[in-house]
């Protein structure tokens, strides 16, 4: 786990053989009532999921970290790409 206690931000990392297994241990005890506990002192929540072969574990945090900062670079993109083309038409 990676806190940024200040920014109320805490991260987790890691690895699975694929969604199902993490969605079976998601869902199984104690992780599913620590979850509901937690979400009540939770903004938001979500899962990033990227493909990586075996011989590449354990990834850094380091890695992780670049990929997320490259998901969201990509997502703000598309977003103002979608509200200029939003704009344009109106």
């Amino acid at each position: 786990m990676r806190a940024r206690v200040l920014r109320l931000t805490f991260l987790t990392l890691s690895a699975w053989e694929d969604r199902d297994a993490l969605y079976r241990f998601a869902g199984s005890e104690p992780h599913r009532s620590s979850s509901r506990a937690a979400a009540a002192c939770t903004k938001e929540a979500g899962f990033v999921f990227w493909t990586v072969p075996a011989s590449e574990l354990p990834i850094s945090w380091a890695e992780a970290e670049r990929r997320l900062a490259e998901q969201a670079r990509k997502q703000r993109a598309g977003e103002q790409t979608g509200q200029q083309e939003t704009g344009e038409r109106g």
